[in-house]
């Protein structure tokens, strides 16, 4: 008889790695996109679904797609394989209940948390940055400069939104340092309201290149219902706008600290330097508990 795995989030931990929900929607929304039609609110749901019930049908579809993708290895005594049964989706590697699992490695690269909170809620952003000679305290003071930059992103969020901490992983081999750099600079646009359900402006970039492996997207917001037109569907053209510069600031900034903003793949273990961006008209929402 197969034994159930870890419950919830602690599964996706313990058996890919995998230890937040940013992390875990960046790496399973290429399996979504790749094997579905790509439909926001489906996307979303089947992500929620799966990250807090791995034993769901939406668990198994992303456990075998990131097997599949490389989150895991050989370990000495034996292959592993993925096994799904009844009760929930499992690693079993020679009846033992663990396998090892492969830790993700780009040369000269970066993975930056930018850490916010909005009220009692996380707000969390996940970026690639790249320099062949950096260091991850580098990264982290290059991703704050850019992000805090004038007329950056954080300038056109609500004062309601204040930073937390960026916190930097070089993922240029398995014994890479980490950096967490404080920062409790707050949004520069006044509003007493921020939108309903949290809704975001979806930025969406790639490399100039129709691969799925360069493209990338950032949920970004709360914005403010300001931000939001009558429809509540829809955001503002002047705005979108605005928001297109903040990230052109945001992506200068980088770039002029010798840390180009980057696509991460996982699939291919490349990166791609982000070429263009643009601010999507449907606002966007990540679907979360709340209660």
């Amino acid at each position: 008889m197969t034994l159930p795995g870890p419950l919830g989030p602690e599964y996706w931990a313990d058996i890919f790695g995998i230890t937040s929900k940013a992390e875990f929607d960046a790496a399973a929304t290429p399996i979504l996109d790749a094997g579905l039609p790509h439909i926001g609110f489906v996307d979303n749901l089947a992500l929620e679904t799966a990250y807090y019930s791995p034993s769901s049908v939406a668990g198994a579809y992303i456990t075998a797609g990131l097997v599949a993708a490389g989150f895991h290895e050989s370990s000495p005594s034996g292959p592993a394989t993925v096994v799904v049964n009844s009760l929930w989706p499992i690693v079993s590697n020679n009846n033992a209940q663990e396998a090892a699992v492969a830790a993700l490695v780009i040369p000269n690269c970066f993975q930056v948390s930018i850490q916010m909170s909005a009220g009692s809620h996380a707000v969390e952003n996940v970026i690639g940055v790249e320099n062949a000679s950096g260091t991850s305290a580098a990264a982290a003071a290059a991703v704050k400069a850019a992000w805090e930059v004038a007329s950056g992103p954080l300038a056109n969020m609500s004062n309601l939104i204040s930073m937390v901490n960026y916190h930097a992983v070089d993922i240029g081999s398995t014994g890479g340092t980490i950096t967490d750099l404080a920062s409790s600079a707050t949004g520069g646009l006044s509003t007493a309201t921020l939108s309903t359900r949290a809704a975001c402006a979806l930025i969406k970039w790639n490399g100039s290149n129709r691969s799925r492996s360069t493209r990338g997207r950032l949920y970004f917001g709360p914005i403010r219902e300001a931000d939001i037109d009558p429809d509540g569907a829809t955001v503002s053209s002047a705005i979108r706008t605005t928001f297109s510069t903040a990230f052109t600031n945001f992506r200068t900034s980088l770039s002029s600290a010798g840390y180009p903003l980057v696509v991460l793949s996982r699939k291919t273990s490349t990166a791609t330097v982000v070429t263009q961006h643009a601010v999507e008209t449907l606002v966007a929402t990540q679907r979360r508990r709340i209660r």
